[in-house]
């Protein structure tokens, strides 16, 4: 979506040190893209019985306790910041994710997904109480939701004891394939298309799942019905909702629409998604010391990071209507770690010494070397989402985290 002449972001604050580099950096979005966005509205199809018979008197009720000073995008950021806190908390304590954490932090983890899914529904119905709707907010929104995708996923698999296998990996990926697939559709259709049980449904067995975890602890999901371990069906049962999106999808691109909103081909997203499920694969199997076996919690991260960026930039070619980009930066720190794996795997008898010496081939450099790609692909996915902000805000001449005060009058 970039180009030479894309409009300069708004100029950083004085001591933003952050946000003064980042305006020296090429521009994410073009005039097209921008204009796209200016003239972007929001079109979803909810179905959710809970959501609208239930879950939004309560969602309605919680916003009339919100400050008509307080922004939208403020709301929805304390709501990620309060559950990946948690959802962090849990894992400090269960790193290979194979004991049992202090039963408090699954408590501590269920109260943080309650209040991020509130806080996330009413972002909307806050921004319009203060006639700040923008497609700044339902980008930032997404763009939260994709990063919440990793945490929960690995705070799942400390409730359920998958321990330190791919099991933790392949549940993160599909569940960032079913979010993309969700966009992939919109991409297509121009609507957010909601299932009769989709994300509200999702998160509240999620609330449930780590306050069994707080009452009885983790090891009641060992338990076996029918032949199958509790935590087995359950996983089971949330990877079916991954396949009715990937249905729903494939659908999509059967029908009789042509092109996607931006007047591209249907199948512009795959190449990118292709891609970053082999290097979320990849890089583990050619691990000189089973990277996963060990440190499961940094490389799921770092993955789930990957993944959340080519999330957003489709999520951004969606709203803009533009092209979908198919390479990105951030797949850089996969593309090394699978590099130094293939070199010691195939290459290390012919490698001299004076390089081989920079190969990480022990447990201890190859956890500094996914250290430094989970380091990369946060700092890579932090620049993309301010700078982006940056630009979409000083387009639309708004502000991120802030709104006017008092609200405007009805004209």
């Amino acid at each position: 979506c970039g180009g030479p002449h894309a409009p300069s972001a708004l100029p950083a604050p004085p001591g933003f040190v952050f946000l003064e580099l980042l305006t020296i950096m090429p521009a994410i979005l073009n005039e097209k893209a921008l204009a796209g966005l200016r003239s972007h509205k929001y079109s979803a199809s909810a179905a959710s019985p809970l959501d609208r018979f239930i879950m939004t008197h309560w969602w309605n009720f919680l916003v009339e306790f919100c400050p008509l000073w307080l922004a939208p995008n403020l709301i929805t950021l304390i709501g990620l910041m309060v559950t990946v806190t948690a959802n962090l908390h849990l894992l400090y304590h269960a790193p290979l994710m194979d004991t049992e954490a202090p039963r408090y932090a699954y408590l501590l983890c269920a109260i943080g997904v309650f209040f991020y899914q509130s806080l996330d529904a009413i972002d909307g119905k806050q921004a319009r109480r203060t006639k700040s709707s923008s497609p700044l907010g339902e980008l930032f929104d997404h763009g939260c939701d994709s990063l919440t995708t990793t945490f929960l996923t690995l705070a799942a698999g400390v409730a359920f004891l998958f321990g330190p296998n791919y099991i933790s990996v392949v549940a993160c990926v599909a569940y960032c394939i079913g979010f993309y697939a969700a966009h992939w559709i919109t991409f297509i259709t121009g609507t957010l298309q909601f299932g009769y049980i989709d994300v509200t449904e999702g998160q509240l067995i999620i609330i449930v799942i780590y306050m069994v975890c707080y009452v009885y602890g983790p090891d009641v999901f060992l338990e076996e019905y029918y032949g199958y371990q509790l935590r087995t069906i359950l996983t089971v049962a949330a990877l079916g909702g991954v396949v009715s999106v990937v249905g729903r999808l494939t659908l999509t691109i059967l029908s009789d629409k042509k092109t996607t909103v931006a007047g591209t081909s249907k199948w512009e997203p795959l190449f990118p998604l292709v891609v970053m499920i082999a290097l979320s694969f990849l890089p583990a199997m050619f691990s000189p010391t089973e990277i996963v076996s060990h440190q499961p919690v940094i490389y799921v991260l770092a993955v789930g990071f990957c993944f959340s960026k080519i999330c957003i930039r489709l999520v951004t070619a969606s709203m803009s209507k533009s092209p979908m980009p198919q390479l990105d930066s951030i797949l850089l720190g996969p593309i090394v770690v699978l590099l130094n794996g293939l070199a010691f795997t195939y290459c290390a008898d012919v490698i001299p010494d004076s390089v081989s010496q920079y190969l990480a081939t022990t447990k201890e450099e190859e956890t500094r070397l996914m250290a430094i790609f989970l380091a990369y692909s946060a700092l890579n996915l932090l620049g993309h989402c301010v700078l982006l902000c940056h630009e979409i805000a000083a387009a639309m001449n708004i502000s991120v985290l802030t709104i006017p005060y008092p609200p405007p009058k009805d004209s």
